[in-house]
């Protein structure tokens, strides 16, 4: 039933929202039905998942027959991948269901539009299941997309390796909505292969943190081909090969500018004058643009040994 004076449903939505839910929030949704349909939509329109035997309820729970009752906006999945329980398989039912919501916001390739989108799991190395993760994420149009690991910030592992990597980046490229990307414990390859990042559609910002074989030739290759929609790359204990080895600093990005554009000049020497100016010129641009917009931060510090910097420094 109503309530006699209901509370205006911003406050309500404001109180509601500072209510921890429990694995039952029945009693909430029943209180009345202004605390129905406002509580439904924090419940169901901010999806938080952290154990996988939730995430399999909610898809035995919601099915053809059933649908979610609300559209969803975002997406938290922060569970134990530690026994590989078909993970990503899960994750990609759960994107198709979301999409068959009632007023779903879905984009002109069928894609679900979510404001945040946010994984905190690892992925194996030898899981033979890894391209899963580019055929869910190709489910979903994020605006913001997170991944970060499990572990505590001292304890450096990776949550993204390599093989995982190269699908999540394939996906992300698809993602025409992207604006904020943060990418946390992620492996490069260390076996001579080179994993460029794609260019993004929309990207603004993009963070890589505990990063480990990043090289700094790989940076400056998207920094080059992104567009002058991007406003900032952070790059947070970068290291350009093991944890033991130096954190990217913004010099290991200008001189390989300056490397680059020095090889160029040599090799197309040939070229008339005006086009030997117009490439100092462009390699004048890289320099002020990686200036601009990059940013090497050491945050989190080892406790013995490897690259030892104040906490927070920015790294130049």
């Amino acid at each position: 039933m109503p309530l006699t004076n209901p509370l205006p449903t911003e406050l309500l939505l404001e109180i509601l929202a500072q209510l921890p839910v429990n694995s039952n929030p029945l009693d909430i949704l029943l209180v009345s039905s202004s605390f129905y349909h406002v509580f439904s939509e924090l419940l169901y329109g901010h999806l938080k998942f952290r154990r996988i035997d939730q995430l399999t309820r909610f898809l035995n729970t919601f099915n053809s027959t059933i649908s979610i009752p609300r559209p969803i906006r975002s997406i938290t999945i922060d569970v134990d991948n530690g026994l590989r329980l078909g993970l990503y398989a899960h994750i990609q039912a759960l994107f198709s269901l979301c999409t068959a919501a009632p007023h779903a916001e879905i984009d002109d390739h069928g894609r679900l539009v979510l404001e945040n989108l946010k994984f905190r799991f690892h992925t194996h190395s030898r899981g033979n299941d890894l391209s899963v993760i580019y055929d869910a994420l190709t489910l979903v149009n994020p605006r913001t997309f997170t991944w970060v690991g499990p572990d505590p910030p001292h304890h450096f592992s990776a949550a993204i390796v390599p093989a995982a990597l190269s699908y999540v980046l394939q996906a992300l490229a698809t993602h025409t909505n992207l604006t904020y990307l943060t990418l946390s414990h992620v492996k490069f390859p260390d076996n001579g292969e080179i994993l460029l990042l794609p260019q993004f559609p929309s990207l603004k910002s993009l963070t890589l943190s505990q990063v480990i074989f990043l090289r700094s030739d790989i940076v400056l290759e998207y920094l080059i081909k992104s567009g002058s929609q991007l406003e900032s790359i952070r790059l947070i204990d970068a290291y350009q090969h093991s944890i033991w080895g130096s954190r990217l600093r913004r010099s290991h990005i200008e001189n390989a500018a300056t490397r680059r554009f020095t090889f160029e000049a040599f090799n197309d020497d040939s070229l008339p004058h005006a086009d030997q100016a117009d490439s100092m010129l462009t390699e004048v641009s890289v320099l002020q643009k990686i200036r601009r917009v990059v940013l090497c931060q050491g945050k989190f510090e080892r406790i013995i040994g490897g690259d030892r910097v104040l906490k927070d420094s920015i790294l130049i």
